[in-house]
């Protein structure tokens, strides 16, 4: 044989060998792209492509991931660049009745795991197209009918184009007639009002410190803020001697009261709302609209894609069984800044797009906290998950010690079980506490400060939610009270690295009125939540409250309803005892 011939033949061999491989690779669903070939022979430098997580549709298979399409936009949560313009009334705002949206990828047939786009075109009150973005907008996909239902929001945030148009986008996780429902939160103008207002000065709130003298007798109330005018000797520095969180009120007038005789805490909205009438033009308050619906309805049909053996040997080389998928822990369910997927309800249970939770039956739930200590800390939409608790795992777990609670609620409120030996605390966070029932002063304790006090082991879990009372405070004051609070998790997780630490993010909720627009928007909510993402590490877990109140089907509360908390629970319990 002539050693052409045999260099042929090795040849052959070669191609068959590569041949063989990828089509073995291939058929294990890894080559579904161009990209996917260059990576299986080796061209591995194209790492352009996002990591996106598998997504779970309701029939137990998981949509494998692949790469999101690229728009030259932004999220539309992020600030925006505003240009000059003006408003003279409600009708030059984008309006929801005239905004519109249709289907960008439109096809006959829709399947499981497909993609859904949308295109949202901004109009304003005369119908005229916007030429520029910053408009707020949310979108989800629902079914509901007298058997079933399902939602979910989009993958990643509506995307503005800059011109008045947005994207959405949706991956199809469930099969039968789907609505798309988009819904107008804030027009621009009033994204630039609420940024505007927000950055125009720290101390944009109103609360009240009471101060009180030994015997009793003499009483006087002072402004409280993280910062105040006026010359530094007339006020009282409460800043935080071990975070170094700043909080100052006036001083008393009073001869015999002092810094030193503050005994209370308040809120005082009425005040704030009056502020506002003062701080507010009548062009901004136009921009302050309700939260609504487009009217505009789009409804597809999804089929299963099982339709002849090749697509059913498709689907299933392409897919993975619901079961299959490993039990949510820390370590493969870290949330950041930048996940692009959002998981979904079915038949009110909470499904991850990567990972399983599981269901607790109360005996379940009994055995997972038995012998454990719950510390809940944060605001009040923590503690409706430590208020699950002491409704569903009584009678035997009662509050402790009897009697009446530090007043408002902000802790320390304790329940013990002494059957199960179950422990549970809550405390709120320190300052800000937007609420205008007094609360006393002593009871209020910083996150860290608290941490640093927990003698842990691997029985201590902590549970952390700040965020509903910070929207009305710079970002800047939000960004170092966390990482104070994460600072203190380190410190504690060092004590004892078998410590489970779980964040939970932020809600969305009702905008009632105008001041509730200007002060507790969804866009500020969704500005603290991207700020607890980016700076939550380590050995932490986090809970997707935004993704899970974002997709529901009532009505956007601050203290979600429906199955809302209990999917939480079955999150936290996921954490704890799953693996």
């Amino acid at each position: 044989m002539s050693a052409c011939q045999r260099n042929f033949i090795l040849l052959v061999i070669v191609v068959g060998l590569v041949t063989f491989s990828l089509w073995m690779v291939c058929g294990l669903g890894y080559c579904s792209s161009i990209r996917g070939i260059k990576k299986v022979i080796g061209f591995t430098h194209d790492v352009s492509e996002p990591t996106i997580k598998p997504i779970l549709n309701e029939t137990g298979f998981v949509c494998l991931p692949r790469p999101r399409p690229v728009f030259n936009g932004t999220d539309s949560t992020k600030p925006n660049l505003f240009p000059s313009f003006k408003w003279e009334n409600v009708k030059d705002l984008t309006s929801a009745i005239y905004s519109d949206y249709k289907i960008i990828n439109e096809k006959e047939v829709y399947y499981l795991c497909d993609r859904l786009e949308l295109i949202i075109q901004a109009r304003d009150g005369y119908g005229r197209p916007k030429q520029y973005g910053g408009d707020y907008f949310r979108a989800k996909i629902i079914t509901q009918n007298s058997t079933f239902s399902a939602s979910s929001a989009t993958d990643g945030e509506v995307i503005d184009l800059g011109n008045g148009t947005y994207i959405a986008l949706f991956t199809l996780k469930w099969t039968g007639k789907i609505e798309a429902r988009v819904t107008l939160v804030h027009p621009s103008e009033a994204v630039y009002v609420i940024r505007r207002f927000r950055d125009a000065a720290p101390a944009r709130y109103i609360y009240r410190g009471k101060f009180v003298s030994a015997d009793g007798t003499k009483t006087e109330e002072t402004f409280c803020n993280l910062a105040l005018h006026g010359n530094p000797t007339d006020l009282c520095d409460f800043t935080d001697k071990m975070t170094g969180s700043p909080w100052f009120c006036y001083k008393p007038k009073s001869a015999n009261l002092n810094c030193s005789d503050w005994r209370e805490h308040r809120c005082d909205t009425g005040a704030a709302y009056r502020l506002d009438a003062s701080s507010l033009s009548s062009q901004d308050v136009l921009t302050l609209i309700p939260k609504w619906d487009i009217p505009t309805k789009l409804q597809i049909e999804v089929g299963n894609r099982i339709k002849n053996s090749s697509e059913r040997s498709a689907l299933e080389n392409t897919t993975k069984k619901l079961r299959d998928l490993p039990v949510c822990t820390i370590a493969n369910h870290r949330i950041h800044s930048n996940d692009l997927v959002s998981g979904h309800y079915s038949k009110n249970i909470w499904y991850n797009p990567s990972c399983r939770f599981h269901t607790y039956a109360l005996d379940e739930m009994r055995s997972c906290v038995s012998r454990k200590k719950l510390y809940f800390l944060g605001d009040s939409t923590i503690r409706q998950l430590f208020e699950f608790y002491l409704k569903r795992l009584g009678p035997g777990l009662q509050k402790t010690p009897p009697g009446p609670e530090p007043r408002w609620h902000v802790g320390p409120t304790r329940a013990l079980d002494q059957i199960f030996n179950i422990s549970m605390m809550f405390r709120f966070h320190a300052f800000p506490i937007g609420r205008n029932a007094w609360a006393t002063v002593g009871d209020i304790h910083y996150i860290a400060n608290e941490l640093d006090s927990i003698v842990a082991d691997e029985n201590t879990v902590v549970i952390i939610s700040l965020w509903a009372h910070f929207t009305q405070q710079p970002e800047w004051f939000f960004v170092q009270r966390v990482r104070t609070i994460m600072a203190a998790v380190a410190r504690l997780q060092q004590r004892s690295p078998s410590t489970l630490v779980v964040f939970k993010g932020a809600n969305t909720r009702e905008h009632t009125h105008v001041n509730h627009r200007l002060y507790h928007s969804d866009w500020l909510a969704r500005r603290m939540e991207y700020i607890i993402r980016s700076e939550i590490s380590g050995n932490v877990a986090f809970m997707d409250s935004w993704s899970m109140s974002y997709s529901q089907l009532i009505a956007d509360n601050v203290h979600p309803g429906g199955s809302h908390v209990e999917n939480l629970s079955n999150q936290l319990l996921t954490f704890m005892c799953g693996a």
